[in-house]
C-alpha cells in the first residue's frame, strides 16, 4: 500500500464574486443547506446497455462526494428521491410540461438546493444532463450538458459538481484540481512524485529514481 506524504496542494481555490450567490460564503459561520439529489434518469438503450444501473449509481457516488466535501450542503437521505423519474420529471410541472415535477414535493422534505440530471452514452461518450434548482425561490440555478469519454469519468462529474457550486456561491472549488503527492511505491525504496486527483483517482507518476 502506498504511503502518501503530501508534498503540494493543489487546491487553490478561485476567489470569485458573484452577484446572486444562494450562499454566501466568508461570513463567520454557514449553515449547511439542505440538498436533494435524485436517481439519475437513462435515456439510453436498457437492453443493449446492461450495465446501466451501476454506471448510474457510480456517478451519483461521486456526485455525493463532491457535494459532502465542498463543506456547503447537507445531503438529504437517499430516499427522498420521489416519484419516477422520467424526462419530463427533470424539469418543474408546466403548462408545458405537465408531466414535470412538484415544487411541494421537494419543499416537504426540507430541500433547499436540488439536482436532477439524466445520462446516457453516445458511442463511447458518456453524456449527462444536469439540472439544478433552489427549491424555496422555484427558479433553475445551472442546466448544462456534460460530455466526455468513459475514461475522464470522474473528471466530468468533479468539472459539473464545481459549475453547480461556483453558481451557487460565486467561488471555484478544489475539485478539478490536481494534488501533488510524494510516496512509496511497492517494492521501492525511494519516494517519488506523483499527482492525482482530490480524490486520488487518476494517479500519474512523475519521477522514477
Amino acid at each position: 500500500m502506498f504511503k502518501y506524504f503530501f508534498l503540494l496542494l493543489l487546491m487553490i481555490v478561485q476567489v470569485v464574486t458573484a452577484q446572486n450567490a444562494y450562499i454566501q460564503v466568508g461570513e463567520a459561520q454557514i449553515e449547511k443547506s439542505p440538498i436533494a439529489v435524485s436517481e439519475g434518469v437513462f435515456l439510453g438503450n436498457t437492453v443493449t446497455q446492461s450495465g446501466y444501473r451501476a454506471m448510474g449509481q457510480s456517478i451519483r457516488d461521486i456526485m455525493l462526494k463532491d457535494l459532502s466535501v465542498v463543506g456547503y450542503f447537507r445531503l438529504l437521505s437517499a430516499n427522498v428521491s420521489l416519484a419516477n423519474d422520467t424526462k419530463d420529471n427533470l424539469k418543474p410541472k408546466s403548462v408545458t410540461n405537465p408531466g414535470g415535477f412538484e415544487w411541494t414535493s421537494w419543499q416537504q422534505i426540507g430541500a433547499t438546493f436540488l439536482i436532477k440530471w439524466s445520462y446516457y452514452l453516445k458511442n463511447d461518450q458518456l453524456v449527462i444532463d444536469f439540472y439544478s434548482y433552489h427549491v424555496g425561490r422555484k427558479e433553475p440555478i445551472l442546466a448544462q450538458k456534460y460530455e466526455g469519454s468513459l475514461s475522464i469519468q470522474r473528471k466530468l462529474i468533479h468539472t459539473m459538481i464545481d459549475d453547480f457550486v461556483y453558481k451557487v456561491t460565486g467561488k471555484r472549488t478544489f475539485l478539478t484540481k490536481r494534488l501533488a503527492v510524494l510516496a512509496t511505491p511497492p517494492r521501492v525504496k525511494h519516494r517519488e512524485l506523483f499527482i492525482m486527483d482530490w480524490d486520488g483517482y487518476n494517479k500519474q507518476q512523475l519521477t522514477k529514481h
